[in-house]
């Protein structure tokens, strides 16, 4: 039997970061992470998607959200925020997959927040 044996690898390499109160104004552990991988001239788009149980659990979320990215020019924040079921309906809801690549098809093009 003739063949020919292939093997790759695929490195990824992440952080961790640990924190609380993330979207309150006075923690800027993510908007310093933002600035640390800030491009001159590129400005990233946020869109936030949210499962719907935590949103239930934490309806402030969303303005929480809008008022920690106000005047932080290195992102541009997509102000709507898309709300999903999460645990197994979401695994097995194709769907929904659908849905978020829609999504960021539609903000990926020059579009106002």
């Amino acid at each position: 039997m003739d063949f020919i044996q292939q093997r790759f690898q695929v490195s990824f390499e992440y952080k961790v970061i640990f924190t609380e109160g993330i979207f309150d104004r006075a923690n800027t552990t993510f908007r310093d992470l933002l600035e640390a991988d800030h491009r001159p001239k590129q400005i990233k788009k946020l869109f936030f998607i949210i499962d719907a149980g935590v949103q239930e659990q934490f309806p402030q979320l969303t303005g929480q959200i809008d008022h920690y990215f106000e005047g932080f020019s290195k992102v541009q924040l997509i102000t709507e925020k898309l709300v999903l079921p999460g645990g197994e309906l979401a695994k097995n809801s194709p769907g929904f997959v659908d849905d978020i690549i829609d999504r960021v098809n539609w903000y990926g093009i020059e579009r106002h927040s």
